[in-house]
């Protein structure tokens, strides 16, 4: 039997290791998955970046005369206030905050001392 390496093999081998691989982590993440009559609270953590306006949904900006406008919502309404934190009141925001902010801490703006956004993007869950 010819045991030389061929293309063929290679990407036989490549697909059948990076298979394994995957199915690997999917039995270790399920390993560390909560019981399903789990009740204990939930960590929820979001990165918004790219064409998200991250202030119209917490910290809300209000336009500001002889400025360019920032938002249509601010031209008719003000930013509203649920347990400390402030909300911009367009789509359905009032219903939510109203009905989370109690379970809610809200970080804005941290400061992950890059220079460049792809940077920032890449680091930012990195502990660093």
């Amino acid at each position: 039997m010819n045991r030389d390496l061929t293309r063929r093999r290679l990407l036989t081998n490549t697909l059948l290791a990076a298979s394994g691989s995957a199915l690997g982590s999917l039995a270790t993440s399920r390993a560390y998955a909560a019981p399903a009559d789990y009740k204990g609270e939930l960590l929820v953590t979001l990165q918004l970046d790219g064409g998200v306006d991250v202030t119209a949904w917490c910290d809300p900006k209000v336009n500001t005369p002889g400025e360019p406008k920032i938002n249509h919502w601010a031209d008719e309404g003000v930013p509203q206030k649920a347990r400390g934190i402030y909300y911009a009141p367009f789509a359905d925001n009032d219903r939510f905050f109203k009905k989370y902010a109690k379970d809610m801490l809200v970080v804005n703006g941290v400061d992950a001392q890059t220079n460049a956004h792809g940077v920032g993007i890449m680091f930012n869950w990195s502990g660093r």
